[in-house]
């Protein structure tokens, strides 16, 4: 039988039967032949086969259907038997839907970036569970920000509680659909009028309530102090200023442990700050808490007020500069045009200028890291992607100032000015009015003992304010101030060059080593335990920017990182207590209490120590005599009264100065106490007589 193609008879058969689907044949075959693998043939009776389109596959043979490649999958060439892999032949990140002929999609955990044709890795600020996100469909979590829907760079919210993120009815949302009730603009940075910016709460309203409940409340505690303050002294000024006298070492130890305490906070809550506005993971509770409770210690002015609510336009970072810049000087040159005119009135010559400049630098080195951030913050910008409408480039600490603007270049030339005057001329200052007095500061020739006592009686550094900065500090650490000082602006202030977490990481953990093994190795001040406590604190700075670390790096669990939040809050606490208690200043000679100098009744003085088994009080010959016994038994009890009435005053003995020589036949000693310290409380104790300058000693030879 010859059949035509698309039949066959097999032998023996009287008529040609079609072939089936996927089968084809030939004029005049006896049987069909299937289709080969990577060709089809879906109908009956054919005589040829047809190749797999693109997107489509077959493995076998006589098959009436090809495959669609698989997502992730792609075939771009007909006739084939197999899909290729995206990830394989493309490059990690691509992917493609069913039957694709091309891989045109982001896997998951990537986006494609329609303007670049490829996939890129999605932020961490980016919601990419699913394959298939482009530049366009980006869902934005919370605390992230987006210029528009063609911009493919996602950025962090300086404030994130001013940026919501996700989707409006199924509408991603871009530009100011991501900002919050209150807030607009480039990264939804400004506040609207009637808001006020709040580090952690994003735009408040100024009517809420709480715009100025921090204010008014440290106004109300500086009110009720003063006035405490300012009755007691009224009432107690001369108890006061003799209690000064006496404590004067002490009252500046507990000055310095207060002034490395808030250096502590300051400098914490700083690298905090820092440390998130360049993407790195947030603290978490307790610590987060226990520095937002002492974010005052920063000193920053402008995060206590509300200056959003009191300005008619925005208050931006050139009105924060101005201010906090410009009134620090203002209070220098008004003090010092009070004091010329007192002069000149009063008609005296008080040199009161140097006074004046020294308490100006003790006071602005407390603030002197907030005011040279501000500085430093004035220089960087930073370019942001604003899609098909071009970059923007914007002030990276207030993105309301352009800058290509006229604004931002006066506010930078400005910023220049300061930053000779603030973090370079501040420091630099101090040191050459110090070294002035090098020479008297660290005697040269004498041992350290020797030159602390030399500098504590020298009349022309008591006369100049300005070297009070060195005297808490051992000789040869004289200029430790300006060190001092340097350390903290590198670590709040000179740490805003880094670019990058992984930069800001390293220049931190750099600096505090460095300066922690420096502070151990100096040991810098006189009193070993304010060393100490600086060392304490060098080691609390680090441990915290060890912690940042371990947070970065996922190297902890979330359970360990609050455990390890918990402990630095516990020896942050400690350090804090150890102000106000711990070894006070010491004298430099110090005197026991059996040395202690009592008066008798009869005239006669003795030492404490001779009073009770001593030969010397036998009386026996001399002047002594039976009376002599007498008045020495009254100078007994009235010393040990004396004696009594001092511990109830929990002060330590008084310091003497002693002079020894050899007088009388005898060889007694003559010892002259002079007394440097000296109370009401010690002359009422003595009845009618003062504190004893002059020790007379009853001995076999007689009086002396």
């Amino acid at each position: 039988q010859n059949c035509v193609g698309g039949t066959y008879a097999s032998a023996g058969s009287a008529s040609c039967s079609a072939c089936d689907s996927g089968y084809y044949s030939g004029t005049g075959e006896a049987s069909c032949t299937k289709c080969s693998a990577g060709k089809f043939q879906n109908a009956t009776g054919a005589e040829s086969c047809f190749e797999c389109p693109s997107g489509r596959v077959q493995t076998d043979t006589g098959e009436d259907a090809c495959d669609l490649c698989d997502s992730g999958k792609y075939m771009a060439d007909t006739g084939q038997v197999a899909c290729l892999v995206c990830s394989s032949e493309k490059g990690q990140g691509y992917w493609s839907s069913y039957g694709a002929t091309e891989c045109d999609q982001a896997a998951s955990g990537y986006f494609f970036n329609t303007e670049k044709g490829r996939p890129e890795l999605c932020p961490d600020l980016v919601k990419c569970g699913e394959a298939g996100t482009t530049t366009e469909s980006m869902v934005l979590k919370d605390g992230a920000y987006k210029f528009t829907a063609t911009s493919a760079s996602v950025y962090l919210c300086p404030n994130q509680a001013n940026c919501a993120g996700g989707e409006s009815n199924a509408t991603v949302k871009v530009g100011q659909e991501l900002c919050a009730e209150g807030s607009y603009g480039p990264l939804c940075a400004l506040c609207e009028g009637d808001f006020y910016l709040s580090d952690s709460d994003g735009c408040l309203s100024c009517s809420g309530g709480n715009a100025w409940l921090l204010l008014v409340v440290l106004l109300i505690v500086a009110m009720i102090g003063g006035l405490v303050a300012f009755v007691i002294f009224s009432n107690q000024q001369k108890r006061i200023m003799i209690f000064y006298e006496q404590n004067i070492d002490r009252l500046n130890e507990h000055i310095e442990r207060l002034t490395a305490a808030v250096s502590l906070m300051q400098i914490i809550s700083i690298l905090n700050t820092t440390h998130t506005s360049i993407g790195g993971s947030e603290v978490p509770s307790p610590y987060l808490e226990f520095m937002q409770w002492f974010s005052f210690l920063t000193l920053d002015v402008v995060t206590i007020v509300p200056f959003d609510c009191m300005w008619e336009d925005q208050f931006d970072h050139l009105d924060k500069l101005l201010l906090q810049t410009l009134v620090p000087l203002f209070l220098l040159v008004g003090a010092e045009l009070f004091s010329w005119a007192y002069q000149l009135v009063k008609k005296v010559d008080e040199g009161r200028s140097q006074h004046i400049l020294s308490t100006w630098l003790a006071l602005l080195f407390l603030v002197l890291p907030v005011i040279s951030r501000v500085v430093c913050q004035s220089f960087r910008c930073e370019t942001y992607d604003g899609g098909d409408n071009g970059d923007h480039s914007f002030l990276f600490v207030d993105s309301s100032l352009d800058c290509d603007s006229d604004r931002y270049g006066i506010m930078l030339i400005f910023a220049l000015i300061m930053m000779l005057v603030y973090p370079v001329g501040a420091p630099l200052a101090l040191f050459v009015l110090l070294l002035q007095h090098k020479q008297r500061l660290d005697p040269p020739g004498v041992d350290e003992d020797e030159a602390i006592k030399r500098r504590k009686e020298d009349a022309v550094l008591a006369k100049e304010s300005i070297t009070k900065f060195s005297m808490v500090y051992r000789p040869k650490y004289w200029f430790y101030e300006v060190y001092n000082t340097v350390r903290r602006l590198l670590l709040t202030s000179a740490v805003l060059v880094t670019r990058d977490l992984g930069e800001t990481t390293l220049f931190i953990v750099c600096v505090g080593t460095v300066t922690l093994v420096i502070e151990q190795e100096s040991k810098p001040h006189v009193n070993p335990f304010l060393s100490a406590f600086c060392q304490a604190c060098c080691w609390q700075i680090l441990l915290f920017i060890l912690y940042l670390l371990l947070l970065d790096s996922d190297l902890t669990t979330e359970g360990q990182a609050v455990w390890i939040s918990a402990l630095l809050m516990v020896s942050n606490i400690c350090l804090i207590v150890r102000i106000m208690t711990g070894v006070g200043a010491r004298s430099e000679l110090p005197m026991d209490p059996v040395s202690w100098a009592t008066a008798s009744a009869g005239g006669g003085i003795e030492l404490t120590d001779f009073a009770v088994d001593n030969p010397l009080n036998s009386g026996g010959g001399g002047d002594a005599g039976e009376g002599g016994r007498g008045s020495n038994h009254e100078a007994q009890r009235q010393g040990r009264a004396f004696m009594d009435a001092r511990k109830e005053t929990h002060r330590d003995i008084d310091t003497f100065e002693f002079d020894s020589k050899e007088a009388g036949q005898g060889a007694v000693e003559v010892i002259e106490a002079t007394e440097v310290q000296r109370t009401k409380r010690d002359q009422r104790d003595f009845g009618s007589h003062e504190a004893p300058a002059v020790v007379e000693i009853s001995g076999p030879s007689g009086s002396v």
